[in-house]
């Protein structure tokens, strides 16, 4: 074992401090974000910072990076009130983890993702996600480090029926979808077993 103090870790290599942190919290989903600038410009970034709010209202959480220079999708997202989650999918993966670079103009263009429009949803989808949700924007706070967290409803929810159990259990090994832990690190997952609760 190896231990890192608080003063270990800000005194560490930015590149070491920044994928060390990401990691520590383990596998997690990760999905395309769509949304349309009010210049109708189709964008789409990754994330993978996205969490569980509440169930009532259907919510879902996500952090942004602080503000402090040009967030196209924050943007989008204040100025329109709406996006999109598409999860990221094996044949998805590499267009998907290019987004996080710098790119002018639209990503869906420039990397050779295919945008979509469902039930008059007027943020963009992704072609090809096996998980996708129209959201609306309901809160944003501000967080100590500058970082924004975002809260999401959740105004619909497309996903392969074969999915989804009776319980209403979401089997994302189902859904080929790979998680990833820290910035860049892409898994394969197997299900190992399902918990009852008392």
């Amino acid at each position: 074992m190896i231990t890192y103090t608080k003063d270990d870790l800000l005194s560490a290599e930015r590149e070491f401090r920044k994928l060390f942190v990401n990691g520590l919290t383990g596998y997690k989903s990760a999905f395309l974000i769509g949304t349309k600038s009010k210049e109708s410009i189709e964008n789409v970034a990754i994330f993978s910072n996205l969490m569980h709010v509440g169930a009532n209202p259907p919510q879902i959480g996500v952090q942004f990076r602080p503000d402090t220079v040009q967030r196209d999708t924050l943007t989008n997202l204040r100025e329109t009130g709406i996006c999109t989650l598409n999860l990221v999918t094996f044949d998805l993966l590499e267009r998907a983890h290019a987004t996080s670079g710098r790119i002018e103009g639209s990503e869906f263009e420039h990397l050779g993702l295919t945008p979509t429009y469902q039930n008059g949803w007027e943020a963009p989808f992704v072609e090809g996600s096996t998980l996708q949700a129209a959201c609306r924007l309901a809160e944003e706070h501000r967080l100590g480090n500058g970082c924004l967290f975002v809260v999401l409803n959740i105004e619909w929810v497309s996903v392969a029926e074969s999915a989804v159990d009776s319980r209403g259990q979401v089997a994302m090994d189902q859904l080929d979808a790979p998680p990833i832990s820290g910035l860049r690190r892409y898994y394969r997952a197997t299900p190992f077993v399902d918990m009852e609760r008392d």
